[in-house]
């Protein structure tokens, strides 16, 4: 079994032959980007998170719980039942 740790902010691919004779391995760093986190409920940002990749909306409703102080996810979805939630890029 192969493991392999990935930091955050890095690409990992691997590649084997058919014959499984051969192993390829490499990461490479991906750019880190700001994103603003939005809703159609807010005319104001919500929030900003930092992500190689394109934040999910879980990833999102975990940043806002913690920057929220709330316990976890659950309990920001609890308090803000239905919420919309968008992103955009910033340069």
């Amino acid at each position: 079994m192969l493991v392999h740790h990935v930091a955050p902010g890095h690409v990992f691919h691997a590649a084997v032959a058919l014959d499984g004779s051969r192993i390829e391995l490499r990461t490479e760093s991906s750019p880190m980007i700001t994103y603003v986190i939005l809703s159609p409920e807010s005319e104001d940002p919500l929030g900003y998170i930092r992500s190689a990749g394109v934040p999910t909306p879980e990833e999102m409703a975990d940043h806002l719980a913690v920057v929220g102080g709330f316990a976890n996810r659950d309990h920001f979805l609890h308090v803000n039942p239905g919420i919309q939630l968008g992103y955009a890029p910033l340069q």
